[in-house]
């Protein structure tokens, strides 16, 4: 037993955090979670941290037989890393502000328990630790005081060069190591996002080579799975009839109604089963993104349960992609979009690109495959416009509408007025405002985000008068602060942020 002792002032804040995450309803359609991190909790508390395993987890709290073989059965590993999951959600949205958050560090099981006074004493979070900290105001916000985002930038570490640039050149100033990406990158904004369709400019798709619907070398491969016939989405780009598969049953969604998804349309029919997708490409490098949303099993669907209901594989090429992989858990929900990016994915010698799906717990499905032209080494750079149309700058870059993410809360509004001085002055005509958050689909890997900010209501010419102070925000990224108690100075900012 470990001779683990905790001081009695700080036990009795520890236990506190944990009554009040279980009070808080964040395990309520998962309740095998909130019993796995009692169990470790209670370990912990009593002094037994060393006896918190991955076997007497899966005997003692999660009722498996004594001839339990952890090589064989994954469980315990997959739960904890829906809880790992579940509490870095949990504490970058309601529950950021708490004085003592509970995180299960990656490869390990006993809980640790932060204090946020002690980490405001310590480094930055761009020094390390643990990927904890969300958005959250050192204040109170006030209603009418909230933030500008105007546009942003997803791309590869590269360097930074201020607008206008050529194409493999990013706007901004110094980097700083503060961005990690894994499946998304989840950005909080307590505050506002900018830009509208300028007169003038022509919208265009995504990628400047995507105008062209026919299939040939290095074009967009898109699929339905399930569909017959092709389909437009909202955005003008032509998706394929299913095509390419070897086994797996047509299945129809059901109903759409309350599906969160840009594009409800993507996902209204699926393949299911155990199948393979054998998809012929040009020689080169691709990007794969595969499409889920949960609309059997989960809150509101006909199978109910929730997460851990469905668990599956998939493979390129025999090459793990997914293992275990749990949309509900992964989406943070049922009947949610869950776009899943994968690159360096090259074809095999019969010029293919085989994707395998196979079921662990009931069987698996996919609602839509992309493969698209793709970089060695290097995702393809996401850009959005807080605007509904896509939108080409000065040097041919095509920005898509913010709607391509999952945007959540704040309103979009026109800002006809662009910053002056301004080097791209379009992008900043429109903003999306409010307290809000982005999910935006990456592969794994680090990334630079760049963010443009312009003050336009605020100010002494302004419509909303007032002058410094008048708007202070906070913006975080996978749990890690971007920007604290943050005022755009004055008339345009772009902030760059990116890993060591």
């Amino acid at each position: 037993m470990s001779d683990l002792r905790i001081r009695p002032s700080r036990a009795e804040a520890e236990r506190a955090a944990l009554d009040s995450l279980l009070r808080s309803g964040l395990f309520d359609r998962a309740p095998g979670l909130g019993r796995l991190l009692q169990y470790i909790c209670g370990k912990y508390f009593k002094g037994e941290a060393d006896e918190i395993k991955e076997y007497n987890i899966a005997v003692e709290a999660m009722g498996r037989s004594a001839d339990f073989d952890q090589k064989k059965d994954s469980i315990v590993r997959v739960e904890a890393h829906r809880l790992r999951k579940r509490l870095q959600q949990y504490y970058a949205n309601d529950g950021a502000g708490l004085p003592v958050q509970i995180c299960i560090p990656e490869g390990r099981y006993v809980p640790k328990f932060v204090f946020i006074e002690d980490r405001l004493e310590e480094a930055p979070p761009s020094q390390g630790g643990d990927r904890l900290l969300a958005a959250s105001s050192s204040g109170p916000i006030e209603s009418e005081n909230v933030v500008p985002v105007l546009t942003m930038e997803v791309v590869e570490p590269g360097a930074p060069r201020r607008l206008p640039a050529a194409e493999d050149d990013r706007p901004g100033g110094a980097l700083f190591p503060l961005v990690t990406a894994a499946a998304v990158l989840l950005l909080v904004i307590l505050g506002w996002v900018s830009s509208r369709q300028p007169s003038g400019s022509t919208p265009a798709g995504p990628d400047l080579a995507e105008a062209n619907p026919v299939l040939d070398s290095r074009q967009p491969i898109r699929i339905l799975a399930g569909r017959t016939g092709k389909y437009l989405d909202r955005f003008g780009r032509e998706w394929m009839d299913d095509r390419y598969f070897t086994g797996g049953t047509v299945a129809p969604t059901g109903q759409m109604v309350g599906l969160r998804a840009p594009d409800a349309g993507l996902y209204a029919s699926r393949r299911e089963g155990d199948f393979t997708y054998d998809i012929p490409v040009e020689p080169g490098v691709y990007e794969v993104h595969l499409h889920f949303a949960e609309t059997v099993f989960g809150e509101g669907n006909p199978a109910g349960g929730g997460e851990t209901s469905r668990l599956f594989d998939v493979s390129v090429a025999g090459q793990p992609l997914l293992t275990a992989f749990d949309v509900i858990a992964d989406a943070h929900g049922s009947r949610r979009e869950d776009i899943k990016v994968f690159r360096d994915v090259r074809p095999g010698k019969d010029g293919k690109i085989h994707i395998r799906f196979q079921g662990k717990k009931e069987i698996p499905f996919v609602n839509a495959i992309e493969v698209l032209p793709g970089t060695a080494g290097r995702m393809r750079p996401v850009r959005l416009v807080a605007q509904e149309q896509f939108f080409t700058d000065r040097t041919g870059r095509v920005w898509s509408p913010d709607s391509f993410a999952i945007a959540t809360g704040g309103v979009l509004v026109p800002r006809p007025d662009g910053p002056r001085g301004a080097a791209e002055p379009n992008l900043f005509r429109g903003e999306r405002y409010g307290h809000f958050t982005y999910v935006i689909p990456v592969a794994p890997g680090r990334y630079t985000l760049t963010l443009h900010f312009a003050e336009s209501w605020f100010g002494t010419s302004q419509p909303g008068g007032g002058g410094p102070g008048s708007r202070v925000f906070e913006v975080s990224c996978n749990d890690r602060p971007l920007l604290t108690s943050f005022e755009v100075d004055w008339f345009a900012y772009d902030g760059v942020f990116g890993t060591g």
